[in-house]
């Protein structure tokens, strides 16, 4: 792994907020793509969805698994994971509801979240919501601790 030449203390909270700020940026376009096709009427719960899908995945996840395997090994998995968990088990087009070991992965929530937005008068997913920060969170943390080891500071 190549590392920039900052200062050690500062590395790991400023590549926190930088994938953070990426996955944010991302997804602003994702609501302004879907309102058309589906009339959805709470815009706000599908860029939150967008925004915690994004950053849990393809930025916390993708961090945490960049640090600990290779680049190729950590391509592959991500692939994997995201076509499993939101291809396969979250999607709605294989079964009506996900099965009871689907609330483990991360893409249950964000997933839950954006299906209440685009077809719900009124904000269901509280729970799931809850329980994608709570992925959020320990996601954050995991890849704050791996990014501390890869600079050379324990934490």
């Amino acid at each position: 792994m190549t590392v920039a030449p900052v200062e050690t203390a500062v590395a790991p909270a400023a590549g926190v907020r930088a994938v953070t700020v990426g996955a944010v940026l991302a997804k602003r376009i994702e609501p302004k793509a879907v309102l058309p096709y589906i009339g959805a009427q709470l815009v706000g719960a599908i860029a939150a969805a967008g925004v915690l899908a994004t950053t849990k995945r393809g930025r916390k996840l993708g961090a945490l698994a960049g640090a600990v395997l290779d680049k190729l090994a950590a391509t592959y998995l991500m692939l994997f994971l995201v076509m499993t968990d939101l291809g396969v088990v979250q999607s709605p087009m294989f079964r009506e509801t996900p099965g009871s070991g689907a609330v483990l992965l991360p893409g249950y929530g964000p997933s839950r979240v954006m299906y209440d937005g685009a077809f719900s008068q009124s904000f269901h997913a509280t729970e799931e919501l809850l329980l994608s920060l709570a992925w959020l969170a320990a996601l954050g943390v995991a890849v704050y601790v791996v990014l501390r080891r890869a600079v050379g500071s324990s934490p």
